[in-house]
């Protein structure tokens, strides 16, 4: 079976109401997941709990655009989006696949980093 790319694309509420589907829903009806881009404006720990079934199944490889400051100023914590990854077994790395600390991470309003388990699974 062939991968199965999911996009995922940030809908400004001010549209009108936005259906949403547990990603865990859609790779049910399509398939093996090998990767998964995540921008959802602060949102992004609520995207990872609502696809742990997945992330534990195929163990794909993360891209993620922490808004840090965005989630500060909602009165949230940005640590909840690394905590989830730690709690999944993922690692945080730059686009370079550089290790990169939770600090580093934290200090900038917004973060880009790709995150991947150490034994990613086999999705055969």
């Amino acid at each position: 079976m062939e991968p199965v790319v999911l996009v995922f694309v940030t809908i400004w509420a001010a549209i009108g109401p936005v259906s949403l589907t547990r990603y865990d829903q859609i790779v049910g009806q399509q398939g093996i997941l090998n990767h998964i881009k995540i921008d959802v404006e602060g949102q992004e720990a609520a995207v990872l709990r609502g696809g742990r079934e997945t992330l534990n199944r195929f163990s794909p490889i993360l891209f993620l655009e922490l808004q840090n400051e965005m989630v500060n100023a909602e009165g949230s914590d940005p640590n909840f989006v690394l905590d989830e990854l730690a709690q999944l077994s993922y690692e945080p790395f730059t686009h370079r696949g550089n290790s990169i600390p939770r600090d580093a991470i934290l200090q900038q309003p917004i973060s880009r980093i790709v995150a991947h388990r150490a034994h990613r699974a086999s999705c055969e």
